[in-house]
């Protein structure tokens, strides 16, 4: 049968998550961000939450709190993860956020069509493409700054985040300095466009992570008692 086992792992997750104690989930959440910055692959850092969750969840039922199972040094177990992590690649935060972006652009053209005959080609085009390089770049500067000091000096990674922000900089820029002729294009066909663009990268998703599934699956963790 097929199915979307990202979906069905962070679904999982956010229902365990509630169920746990307050500091323990305010405390998951900084570590979910740490992982989100350490991977470009969302189906990873979700798979090692979940193995932080069912440990937050055992400890729960031995009354102690999560930071106390991650060991005498939390903060070093959760750089010890993050560096162990499969890194993924930009492709994989790419194909995570365009099912959702490409289905809202593609239903805000449908409304748009029944005011107006065409939507300019070139500028719909160049929003989205800025909107996913906007994605890759902030991904790329929170990991230059979210790894821990003693593995660079500042001044490499504040740099290399400046040279990110440069970068994106020059590809906004781009429309206004060269300024091409626009094409008119019919308002349902880039409607359809977009929807059929959200439908590609869902099913490209999923089969990345399902594959990533099979190698590192989630579900054996996931049938482990949940603290009450």
């Amino acid at each position: 049968m097929f199915c979307d086992e990202y979906f069905l792992l962070r679904r999982q997750n956010r229902r365990d998550l509630r169920a746990l104690a307050d500091g323990d989930r305010e405390v998951l959440r900084g570590i979910a961000r740490r992982l989100d910055d350490a991977t470009w692959n969302s189906y990873e850092a979700q798979r090692v939450l979940r193995d932080l969750i069912d440990l937050a969840a055992r400890a729960g039922q031995e009354g102690r709190p999560l930071t106390e199972a991650l060991g005498k040094d939390p903060a070093g177990t959760v750089d010890e993860l993050c560096a162990a992590i499969d890194p993924g690649t930009p492709l994989d935060r790419l194909l995570t956020w365009w099912p959702a972006a490409g289905a809202a652009s593609g239903a805000f053209l449908a409304g748009m069509a029944v005011q107006r005959q065409s939507w300019p080609l070139w500028g719909t085009a160049a929003v989205f493409a800025v909107y996913s390089l906007w994605l890759l770049a902030s991904a790329q500067f929170r990991r230059q700054f979210s790894q821990p000091p003693g593995k660079g000096s500042l001044s490499p990674r504040l740099l290399a985040g400046l040279g990110v922000l440069l970068a994106l900089a020059l590809v906004v820029a781009v429309p206004w300095l060269v300024r091409p002729v626009d094409v008119p294009a019919p308002t349902w066909a880039l409607s359809l466009g977009f929807f059929a663009l959200a439908a590609a990268s869902w099913a490209a998703r999923t089969a990345r992570y399902n594959a990533c599934a099979r190698r590192r699956p989630w579900r054996e963790s996931a049938q482990a008692p949940r603290a009450r």
